[in-house]
């Protein structure tokens, strides 16, 4: 448990570098993804997905971890949370590509790994939660919240 709460400083300590903001991406690229990396492939599959879960608990309690100083429940909900959730499973595909490979692991195949699960892995998982919020957004009205206030099913046409 030391190195899961290690490894959660470590992603942490990553937020003092400042992210670079590309024009094509609507979340920056930040240093913090390498901690997701590292845990993954140093950890292991199950300890380093319970480093990130931990980092992001943290961040869900207001710690500001994140890269600008920033954290709460609030940044998670927001159009960047998808990336700080997608960290919990991209440290455990990292982990487990290189358990999976230990016997012949090299350089080419950690970078392979980490290209896959920290990079791939993390932007599949945040698009895909970007595209539920907003088509979450397109079916309620902005003023209501679906778990408290369902929509009523009806089978006229809205205008």
């Amino acid at each position: 448990m030391t190195f899961v709460a290690l490894f959660a400083a470590l992603t942490a300590a990553c937020a003092v570098l400042p992210p670079f903001p590309p024009p094509f991406v609507p979340a920056p690229i930040v240093v913090q993804n390498i901690g997701v990396m590292l845990a993954g492939s140093i950890l292991g599959a199950r300890r380093g997905s319970l480093s990130m879960a931990l980092f992001v608990v943290l961040v869900a309690v207001g710690m500001p971890l994140l890269t600008g100083w920033r954290g709460g429940f609030g940044v998670i909900l927001g159009p960047t949370g998808g990336f700080i959730l997608s960290w919990i499973p991209a440290a455990f595909v990292v982990g487990g590509l290189v358990e999976r490979r230990w016997s012949r692991l090299g350089f080419r195949n950690l970078f392979v790994f980490n290209v896959i699960g920290g990079i791939g892995v993390v932007y599949l998982m945040a698009r895909r939660r970007r595209q539920q919020s907003s088509a979450r957004r397109s079916r309620c009205p902005p003023c209501s919240f679906p778990v408290i206030w369902p929509r009523r099913s009806s089978r006229r046409s809205r205008r």
